[in-house]
């Protein structure tokens, strides 16, 4: 008989501990592993976006990166210190190349002249005399807006003689604003302190 009430002893206290213990699980672990679910699934959303983000960072940087020389070859330009020689060149050999002669030329800085505008600082003004054919001075022209240099044309003006076409061209170079690099400065200031 005491076996029995042992043995219904022992079924009874592993029925109180499984219902015990469901009782945890449900009201402890079950909302926990839930709780843990959701962050986790919002942690992977912010993983995936933040991996869209790098991707675009990737491609973006890889755009640039091509973009480089490019980039390069428009800031040889004008520098703001006044590079008349390096533009008087490129016009030059545009000529040169189009087999023109070009017997008058002129340049005068904005910045320098009398009627000094917001509008005119950083711009010098080309005037030239060129002489060929009007193939030749039509290739001038088209090569000459399709040059990486900043020029824009303000007047062209076409005149003929018995030694052939001539024509007058007025063009406008832009200077190149000042780029501060990050390094420098501050370098410059702790040195002085």
């Amino acid at each position: 008989m005491q076996r029995s009430s042992s043995s219904l002893y022992s079924v009874c206290l592993a029925l109180v501990i499984t219902l015990a213990s469901f009782f945890v699980c449900w009201k402890m672990i079950i909302p926990k592993y839930q709780e843990n679910k959701m962050a986790l699934a919002r942690t992977e959303k912010e993983v995936a976006a933040a991996k869209i983000k790098l991707d675009s960072l990737v491609m973006t940087k890889d755009q640039i990166s091509n973009l480089g020389p490019v980039f390069d070859q428009l800031f040889v330009a004008m520098p703001n210190d006044k590079d008349e020689p390096n533009t008087l060149a490129e016009i030059e050999t545009i000529a040169n190349l189009n087999k023109l002669a070009m017997p008058h030329f002129d340049m005068t800085d904005a910045a320098t002249s009398t009627a000094q505008t917001s509008e005119a600082d950083g711009k010098i003004t080309i005037s030239t005399t060129l002489k060929g054919s009007f193939a030749d001075l039509n290739k001038f022209v088209k090569d000459l807006e399709s040059d990486l240099k900043f020029m824009s044309i303000k007047s062209i003006g076409f005149t003929s003689d018995e030694e052939g076409m001539s024509m007058a061209l007025k063009v406008e170079a832009y200077k190149t604003p000042v780029i501060a690099t990050v390094g420098t400065s501050s370098t410059a200031q702790a040195g002085s302190n």
